[in-house]
């Protein structure tokens, strides 16, 4: 063969080769078959740039879900047994800390010190304080994504549980707040409207319940009276004077200028059993305390400014005027029944009256106030100094110097929670101790 026909075949055999590798990666022969035509390299695979996946959103992160959990939240879920969220007197529900898709749910409390933070505490103010508004805040939170979702709780003040009344006129009414007072010395035939209208309610949301009472108004009648809380519910039984009866012509009686011996009053009806019953007898038997028509003591009613005064002045024998000529306060007439006695220890600069003038006769008396008259009237004196011992006294007070020297002496104890109340108005029966005590405390200073 010449070298002519040789290169004819060479270009044949390479072209029968690239057709067989084609069609081989095609599929259309047989690989074996090709192997047959020729052994050849594999063709060289190219390199490629791999395409972008695309991202998707994880469901850690999804703000939907985020959402629904926070819109899932209401007022309802979280009041518990309270009636809603404005009037909230009990602890909230358990708080949920997980949303049903997943969040976490945390609570903050903006005054904790009113609502927890887990909503299980819930402090009432006391009334007269008024409401508590407290926002309470839950962040809502899964992944990266946070909503925050405010609550308005409303905390409702304690209801009042007082349920005692005080009167305008002279009536005598129990003030120790206990299920069965008494209302005395109300004038026979008074009608119920001005029976009523002559009493004051010691807090202005009780309820009044007058249908036991007459017209006009009798012994046996009955006032209930029902605190603000509903509950609390006191019922004033009435008492009133007899029917007045004609004054008998007076006997002429001869003149004497001998010291008639003091009127000591038969014993009390009201106050056998009473615990004040030893202090009052001795006051009876010197003279001190006459009682009233009826022929009671009344041990439970407030004494009256007026009525302390005079047996202040009896007690410790304060010099009367022979004639009131001058008013001694503004609200005290010279012709008042209380006037000479008012006079007396006004001139024995025991009482000085309010910054307006007045004296206030008719009011009652403090317990911080009757101590402070008395020791002064007897004179007793002071020793230095004695720290408070009472819960609700301090030594800044004004009247904390006698009350402290009286509690030392055993003149006055408290109340069984450690409390002296000095603000509360003085009971008879509390004054009649006070006066017996403080006497033997000067015999004893005198000796």
């Amino acid at each position: 063969m010449n070298a002519k026909s040789s290169s004819k075949l060479e270009k044949l055999t390479s072209s029968m080769l690239a057709i067989s590798i084609v069609l081989t990666s095609i599929g259309m022969i047989p690989v074996a078959m090709a192997d047959t035509i020729a052994p050849t390299p594999a063709p060289a695979i190219l390199e490629t740039t791999p395409l972008p996946i695309p991202t998707l959103t994880s469901a850690d992160n999804d703000p939907n879900l985020v959402a629904a959990d926070k819109e899932a939240l209401t007022s309802e879920t979280i009041k518990g047994l309270n009636t809603d969220l404005e009037h909230v007197v009990t602890a909230l529900a358990t708080l949920p800390t997980t949303g049903v898709n997943g969040s976490t749910i945390s609570w903050t409390s903006s005054d904790y010190t009113v609502v927890s933070h887990d909503g299980q505490t819930v402090v009432r103010p006391l009334h007269g304080a008024g409401d508590a508004t407290i926002p309470l805040f839950a962040t809502i939170k899964k992944g990266a994504i946070t909503e925050t979702k405010v609550f308005t709780i409303k905390v409702l003040q304690f209801s009042s549980s007082v349920a005692t009344i005080s009167p305008f006129g002279t009536y005598g009414v129990g003030a120790n707040g206990k299920v069965e007072e008494t209302i005395t010395r109300v004038p026979f035939g008074t009608s119920k409207a001005n029976f009523l209208a002559s009493l004051a309610k010691d807090e202005p949301n009780q309820i009044w319940n007058d249908s036991g009472l007459q017209d006009p108004v009798k012994t046996g009648d009955k006032l209930v009276v029902t605190a603000q809380d509903g509950t609390t519910t006191v019922t004033y039984t009435i008492t009133t004077l007899e029917s007045p009866k004609p004054a008998p012509k007076p006997t002429p009686v001869a003149k004497t200028t001998k010291r008639l011996p003091k009127k000591i009053a038969p014993p009390f009806k009201d106050v056998e059993t009473h615990w004040s019953e030893g202090y009052v007898e001795e006051l009876r038997l010197r003279g001190i305390l006459v009682g009233l028509q009826d022929g009671t003591f009344d041990p439970d009613t407030r004494i009256r400014r007026a009525e302390l005064v005079k047996v202040i002045v009896q007690a410790y024998r304060i010099p009367l005027p022979k004639k009131v000529t001058k008013k001694p306060f503004i609200d005290v007439e010279i012709t008042d029944w209380d006037a000479p006695y008012i006079t007396a220890a006004k001139n024995a600069h025991l009482i000085s009256g309010y910054s307006d003038g007045k004296f206030q006769p008719t009011s009652f008396i403090s317990r911080g106030d009757a101590i402070k008259l008395l020791l002064r009237a007897a004179k007793i004196r002071i020793t230095p100094k004695t720290a408070a011992t009472f819960k609700d006294t301090n030594d800044e007070s004004w009247y904390s110097k006698y009350l402290n020297y009286a509690q030392s002496k055993g003149i006055v104890i408290g109340y069984q929670d450690g409390n002296f109340r000095p603000f509360r108005k003085t009971s008879r029966s509390e004054f009649a101790k006070m006066i017996v005590e403080i006497s033997k405390l000067k015999s004893l200073q005198q000796k």
